[in-house]
């Protein structure tokens, strides 16, 4: 039975030799799957950060907006405050200017008021201008 064992035993040596080599295997393709799953990883992490990059140039766009908008804001701010000013000074002169007006006519009322009390109706006037026509011998119009 010496053959048997000697059988035995190269049977189980190569046994244990195709297990050292599954075993190989199998640490291989371990390794491999490791490498793999480590290169998605990075892939994702790269297209995270390409999105990161993304998103703050996007968001460095918005804040230059904004800055963009608040100086147009500031600078319609000071417009509208110009133009109330103005508008506030408009309103000045034309109440000036209406005062002015309404004492230049009550002036003028005033004035024509004194010319009309002193001036004379058309027969009144023939009648004065009658002597002076009948002195220097002019013949009435009437």
């Amino acid at each position: 039975m010496p053959q048997n064992d000697d059988l035995i035993k190269s049977i189980q040596e190569l046994l244990e030799k195709e297990r050292g080599e599954a075993r190989k295997m199998v640490r291989e393709e371990v390794e491999v799957e490791r490498k793999e799953k480590k290169m998605h990883e990075l892939a994702d992490r790269m297209a995270i950060k390409l999105s990161l990059g993304k998103i703050e140039d996007k968001l460095k766009d918005q804040t230059i907006a904004i800055t963009r908008l608040e100086k147009g804001q500031e600078k319609i701010e000071t417009r509208m405050e110009n133009l109330e000013e103005g508008q506030g000074r408009l309103e000045k002169r034309i109440d000036t200017s209406e005062a002015n007006i309404v004492k230049e006519i009550k002036d003028l009322s005033e004035t024509l008021g004194e010319v009309m009390s002193k001036a004379v109706t058309h027969s009144e006037f023939e009648e004065r201008l009658k002597p002076i026509e009948d002195a220097l011998d002019i013949p009435h119009a009437s």
